[in-house]
């Protein structure tokens, strides 16, 4: 069975034209099919919302999976994305995406479909349930979407960077899967340690984990990790981390540009983000 982001895009694509108008039983053909799946007759109901439903459905037809999916309400299917590490930028979104939409600007999600298309600032977009209860393409500005999950494709995590560093959590913490991911990411050794970093950095970084970061009252390799990153970001290079490299990390990610990693940290945020999405 099928189961690529371009199989997810042809499967959606074949449905566009659908209306729940015209549809001569109850309910939607994604709702009746969702009821199947759950044992509850209420989703084949007519007036339930089914732009989730049209998501599940593509995806099952498409034999793929998604965090959250299959599912019928969008802030649960966000939450399982953003639990799951599977979140990625608008920017960043890719065809076969799974994105989410927030109407009213209050931080839940309202609405969902998938991403056709990325265009710089906007989103081309298959969706169920809209242009009046119709499955249609749609044009959706970065501003209105409040999340964009990557769905695993052939058998693999898509959102995952090309040297297999598995997803990782977005929790804004520097730890051993981080550093791995920024390693594997720069080409260095891939060991989850940044060795060598100089102790008085530490009480004012707290969003870097005591059990990745080494540090010591006197430095004198520094790490290669920490070499690389300050190359790619502009810094010094003389691979200890601090101030100058962290404000050049955090230019580099669109972050406050502070010199500090908190706890939750944006910037670290950003980074896991980037890793998952194998764009950094």
């Amino acid at each position: 069975m099928a189961n690529s982001a371009a199989d997810v895009i042809r499967i959606a694509a074949a449905e566009v034209g659908y209306s729940r108008w015209s549809d001569p039983e109850a309910g939607t053909k994604y709702g009746r099919w969702y009821a199947k799946q759950t044992g509850s007759s209420y989703y084949g109901t007519s007036g339930v919302p089914y732009c989730a439903m049209f998501v599940s459905w593509v995806m099952a037809q498409a034999g793929a999976k998604c965090e959250g999916i299959p599912g019928a309400y969008c802030p649960w299917i966000l939450n399982a994305g953003r639990k799951a590490g599977k979140l990625v930028s608008a920017a960043n979104a890719k065809p076969g995406d799974v994105v989410l939409f927030d109407w009213e600007g209050d931080g839940t999600s309202d609405h969902v479909g998938f991403v056709e298309r990325n265009s710089g600032g906007v989103l081309y977009t298959i969706e169920g349930n809209t242009n009046n209860g119709a499955v249609a393409r749609r044009t959706r500005s970065y501003g209105t979407v409040c999340g964009v999950i990557r769905p695993d494709y052939d058998g693999t995590t898509a959102s995952a960077p090309e040297n297999g560093v598995g997803a990782l959590e977005v929790d804004g913490v520097w730890g051993p899967a981080t550093t791995r991911a920024v390693q594997a990411a720069l080409g260095t050794t891939q060991d989850g340690i940044v060795s060598d970093q100089h102790v008085g950095y530490r009480a004012g970084n707290p969003g870097l984990s005591s059990a990745s970061w080494e540090w010591h009252s006197r430095t004198t390799l520094g790490s290669d990790m920490v070499r690389a990153l300050q190359r790619k970001v502009g810094a010094t290079v003389d691979g200890v981390a601090g101030p100058k490299t962290f404000r050049a990390l955090q230019t580099c990610l669109g972050t406050t540009q502070d010199g500090c990693i908190s706890n939750p940290s944006t910037c670290v945020k950003a980074l896991q983000q980037r890793l998952n999405a194998g764009t950094f």
